[in-house]
């Protein structure tokens, strides 16, 4: 599945039949408690989860600004604000359960807390017993479960969200290597009674094999999904080198060499030059349409991702001031360890960073793994991927992944677009945009290097015939580079290189 795995989740939950899960009492199979277990990556997985109809804590602003973190129940803008919030959710508007069915669901969900101990901590304990639904991110689970906290009847059903990720042999193997006791075998060999649902953006190598067993594995692909209106057309253009120069060489005269593939690879006036094109194409859509559209930026596992960052946010310095938001662009990264110098300690908090970004406190963000899959806004219109992917189906998962970040439609009732829009002022824009779109599909836009296109676009092309989406995705177009940064025809010197070894940790 594609975009929607959160409400389907929280949607089967609800339509779980829970007569026909258990089974005969003859098989010796123990009864399970009625409860349920979403299990995820990252905080960010939960977050979407919850805001599909599972939590409604958010106070008033009067509450808010008095430092109040959840609302308040003797405040009565708090009580028809929570009444509004539940009536306005999905489980509400598109499965038509009365507010107060869901407000009895929502005040029976536990988000699994660091440092959960049900053994020593009373309220740890009261709360994951009342508890139907109990979300946890995987790593909380997976310790849960080693250290005796998760029992084999805990749970009715698990239901993993991006359930490909981590539950390939080759990432238990590289668990096992590493010492890490992260694998998501543990969880299923610990809730043995529990029923396993396991969702997902792209098929991983288990999945296939469930498929030729004849398993049962329901697709809802991208092309479906595109049909229903639920995702954008995704547009992919090759920048091509013809005209740049470096060192005084014309670059793409000729068909590209490998020491040319090599240069634009690797050489830092080819990665600012690149960078320089994604953000100028976004500036020159905040113009066009008044919406702040947001650009990723994908750099391959080797890459220095600090240093990338500082090449792009003295980039951005230099560019003009941005419409709508009428500050310079603002660049962020996200991975699990940015380095210890002053100006990457921002970044420290990935978690935090995601979220900034959604809020449309930073304009472009820089990943490596982290961000890749699993964060979702739909302002993220703009893409530049600078990893040479191979056709491996880990390596095709990871493009695919990266590629469907920018596919979200902008929505009017999608309550967080409207509150940011709101707050920079371009609601009326946003109405706009929305309903130009109306008969046809929005659309988002994905760079791709001449360097990379060879594989990197045979690998668009078998994920478009397998997702069943020729009419979803333009692959092919191409637009000269320096058409977009005339100042790449004409040289420039080098400084520093952003690509290759670097000391930074992997930020899987």
């Amino acid at each position: 599945m594609g975009a929607g795995k959160s409400f389907s989740i929280s949607m089967s939950i609800i339509l779980f039949p829970y007569a026909c899960a258990r089974f005969p009492p003859n098989l010796g199979v123990p009864v399970p408690a009625a409860r349920h277990l979403i299990v995820f990556p990252n905080v960010a997985n939960g977050a979407e989860l919850l805001g599909e109809g599972l939590a409604f804590e958010t106070p008033c602003v009067q509450c808010a600004n008095r430092g109040c973190a959840s609302r308040d129940p003797r405040c009565a803008r708090c009580r028809d604000e929570h009444r509004s919030a539940i009536e306005q959710s999905p489980l509400c508007r598109r499965l038509g359960l009365s507010w107060r069915l869901v407000k009895e669901l929502s005040e029976h969900v536990y988000v699994l807390p660091s440092g959960f101990n049900p053994v020593r901590n009373a309220e740890h304990r009261e709360r994951f017993a009342a508890a139907w639904i109990v979300l946890s991110t995987h790593t909380k689970a997976v310790s849960a479960c080693t250290k005796g906290y998760f029992a084999s009847t805990d749970f009715i059903a698990i239901w993993m969200d991006e359930g490909d990720y981590g539950s390939d042999a080759t990432d238990r193997r590289v668990a096992r290597n590493e010492g890490r006791s992260g694998s998501w075998d543990k969880l299923q060999s610990t809730l043995s009674a529990s029923w396993i649902f396991a969702f997902s953006g792209t098929v991983s190598a288990w999945m296939q094999r469930i498929v030729l067993r004849d398993g049962y594995l329901a697709r809802c692909t991208y092309g479906d999904l595109f049909r229903t209106g639920d995702l954008c057309r995704m547009r992919v253009e090759t920048l091509c080198p013809t005209g740049m120069a470096i060192d005084g060489r014309r670059i793409g005269e000729g068909p590209l060499t490998e020491d040319d593939c090599k240069l634009l690879r690797t050489d830092p006036r080819a990665q600012r030059h690149h960078a320089e094109a994604l953000l100028r194409t976004q500036l020159s859509w905040r113009a066009q349409s008044g919406v702040p559209f947001l650009s990723m930026i994908f750099l391959g596992k080797g890459a220095n991702i600090a240093q990338f960052w500082r090449m792009v946010h003295r980039l951005a310095e230099k560019l003009p001031v941005s419409p709508v938001t009428n500050r310079r662009l603002r660049v962020a990264l996200a991975c699990d360890d940015p380095g210890s110098d002053a100006d990457v300690r921002p970044f420290r908090d990935s978690e935090a960073v995601l979220e900034a970004v959604k809020d449309l406190e930073y304009d472009v963000l820089i990943v490596k793994v982290i961000g890749s899959r699993g964060f979702n806004s739909p302002l993220v219109k703009l893409e530049l991927n600078l990893d040479c992917h191979s056709d491996s189906l880990e390596s095709r998962n990871m493009q695919s992944q990266r590629g469907l970040r920018g596919g979200r439609p902008l929505r009017l009732d999608n309550e967080r677009l409207r509150t940011i829009a709101a707050r920079y002022g371009f609601l009326p824009a946003l109405r706009d945009h929305v309903l130009q779109h109306r008969g046809h599909h929005q659309e988002f836009i994905v760079f791709e290097t001449a360097a990379n296109a060879e594989t990197n676009l045979s690998n668009l092309r078998k994920w478009i015939d397998d997702e069943g989406a020729s009419e979803a995705v333009v692959v092919g177009d191409s637009r000269r580079l320096i058409e977009l940064v005339p100042e790449a025809a004409e040289g420039s010197e080098a400084s520093g290189s952003v690509s290759g070894d670097d000391d930074d940790s992997d930020d899987s």
